[in-house]
């Protein structure tokens, strides 16, 4: 079992090309990574921060990447056409520099289909024994697998939403402590969102799932105080893909 404050920890922050309506929190010199995934590049120029690593194919990216305001920044490019997107990509190069707490901003909103690519991921990043949280100026939204979120009283505004929803097709052992909805040693199945809308009530609160996935949406300023994984850190996230697989190459 490993525990960790998402809150406190190192942790490998992101910034992407979505929407991005709130600034990432200052990253912790010779703690965190900043990594800007494409156009992320133009909001954090725009907030005069500057990145550790700069990766994609830079389709969305008004600027040049190489330009003088970034000297120290690493500089990735990939071509356009292959298998991961931008944000997998920085999210296997964070994994590579051993991170394994993710914040990614500019991950939610406009394209629909980069949304849902985002949710995938941050079930890809729990599968592999770590956490993800998708940031936006109302929401945050994580994944958990073999995993609990704990939420301390002061963490969680009585009345404020959250809700839980199956990723896999069965997510098996669901408990859910200290919210409006209690559950224990539950089954939630990814074709009925009977974890919709539930409340915290002020008083410490656990949400846990012992096999399959877990999608959770919480108020931004809601971030559980601790997350504890039973699943073991995988040594790799897989490396950077740079041309079409075979799966779909034509």
């Amino acid at each position: 079992m490993r525990r960790m404050k998402p809150q406190e920890d190192p942790s490998c922050i992101i910034v992407g090309a979505g929407v991005n309506d709130v600034v990432p929190r200052t990253p912790q010199a010779q703690q965190d990574c900043l990594i800007a995934a494409d156009g992320g590049l133009d909001f954090l120029r725009a907030h005069t921060l500057t990145p550790d690593i700069v990766v994609g194919d830079f389709d969305s990216v008004s600027a040049t990447p190489l330009s003088s305001d970034s000297p120290t920044s690493t500089v990735i490019s990939l071509p356009a056409e292959k298998d991961d997107t931008d944000m997998t990509s920085a999210v296997k190069l964070g994994w590579e520099r051993k991170y394994s707490l993710f914040h990614i901003y500019g991950g939610l909103g406009g394209r629909i289909d980069h949304t849902i690519a985002n949710l995938q991921l941050l079930v890809s990043i729990a599968e592999h024994g770590g956490v993800g949280f998708l940031h936006s100026s109302e929401n945050v939204i994580t994944a958990i697998s073999g995993a609990q979120l704990h939420f301390s009283a002061e963490s969680a505004t009585p009345t404020e939403m959250v809700s839980v929803f199956a990723f896999s097709d069965t997510a098996q052992h669901v408990c859910l402590h200290g919210l409006k909805y209690e559950v224990s040693d539950g089954q939630f199945h990814n074709t009925l969102p009977l974890g919709v809308s539930n409340e915290f009530t002020g008083r410490p609160a656990t949400i846990g799932v012992g096999t399959g996935s877990l999608i959770v949406t919480l108020p931004q300023n809601s971030l559980p105080e601790s997350v504890e994984l039973k699943r073991s850190r995988a040594q790799s996230f897989g490396t950077l893909t740079t041309h079409v697989s075979s799966l779909l190459a034509l």
